[in-house]
């Protein structure tokens, strides 16, 4: 896999890239809205505020589950870390549950006991700006996620966007207020909470296939016709693909012409073994068969086994 072990790496430090530039601008968006917060004497600002923080804190776990997720194969993981970015995105995602729960609660308590906010002006524009920030941060993370296949910045833009779906409900406190409708923020804020609920399980469901060892069907179906590519394979079956983080393990049966010596149905299942590794990103495991005319019996391949 040295391909791939070369485009991990790349993966990797783009990923780490794009997490430290997220972390050090929600840094200076938790700085602004503290400050914002004292000036107004605003608690929806503060909890933005508490909230902001807690982007950095699940970006950190992020970055901690890609660059553990991204480490070489060693004795204890043969198959590779790649497990540690898909609990790192089931962290994200829990986080979000409580986030969404929250934003929930808070709403409902808004509806029943509207709070007031005072804020001039040149609040409203800075609590704005941090708005268009955290959604900019937010369609980086998502973009490049899906340009790395990186589940966990996915993951992260989403909880990015989650902070300005809560900077929007301090602007809907300000403008219900304004408007004598105090308990605005608290209607906005329920659908809004349900958004985010969904999104949680949305993207938490990709992790969670992953660490079941679920089957694609359509992977199965790739893994066959790229076998079926080399040289030599009559057939391919008994197909098995986990995928671990961004990296597969594939075992599958191969049949060969019975007629041939050992060492050139080595070279064949080889040449399978390689092409699958570098081309899905996969440590594979070929299992050899000799291929038998239609209507005779032979090993069913239910389950990885040698020739």
């Amino acid at each position: 896999m040295g391909a791939g072990h070369d485009e991990d790496r790349h993966r990797l430090v783009c990923a780490q890239q794009v997490v430290m530039i997220t972390i050090f601008a929600n840094i200076v968006l938790f700085v602004i809205k503290i400050v914002l917060s004292r000036l107004s004497g605003s608690v929806s600002i503060l909890g933005d505020a508490i909230h902001t923080f807690t982007d950095v804190i699940t970006s950190m776990v992020i970055i901690y589950g890609i660059t553990w997720g991204s480490r070489p194969p060693d004795e204890e993981h043969p198959f590779g870390h790649g497990a540690a970015e898909d609990i790192s995105v089931l962290v994200v995602g829990i986080l979000l549950v409580l986030g969404g729960g929250y934003l929930l609660l808070e709403s409902g308590m808004r509806l029943t006991d509207p709070s007031d906010v005072n804020a001039g002006p040149w609040i409203i524009a800075a609590v704005v700006l941090t708005i268009g920030i955290k959604e900019g941060a937010a369609r980086y993370s998502e973009r490049r996620g899906h340009q790395l296949h990186c589940h966990g910045l996915v993951a992260d833009a989403w909880h990015h966007r989650l902070d300005a779906v809560s900077s929007i409900l301090v602007l809907a406190a300000i403008a219900g207020v304004g408007a004598g409708y105090p308990w605005m923020d608290g209607v906005i804020g329920i659908p809004m909470a349900m958004i985010v609920l969904y999104v949680a399980v949305k993207i938490t469901a990709v992790p969670i296939r992953n660490l079941m060892s679920w089957q694609d069907p359509e992977l199965t179906d790739m893994v066959i016709k790229k076998a079926q590519e080399v040289q030599g394979v009559r057939e391919a079956h008994g197909v098995s693909v986990q995928s671990i983080g961004n990296n597969k393990r594939i075992a599958l049966h191969i049949l060969v012409d019975p007629g041939l010596s050992v060492t050139r149905a080595h070279e064949i299942a080889t040449e399978v073994e390689r092409k699958l590794d570098n081309e899905m990103n996969a440590f594979t495991a070929v299992h050899i068969e000799p291929f038998q005319p239609a209507g005779r019996s032979r090993t069913t391949g239910k389950g990885p086994h040698k020739a």
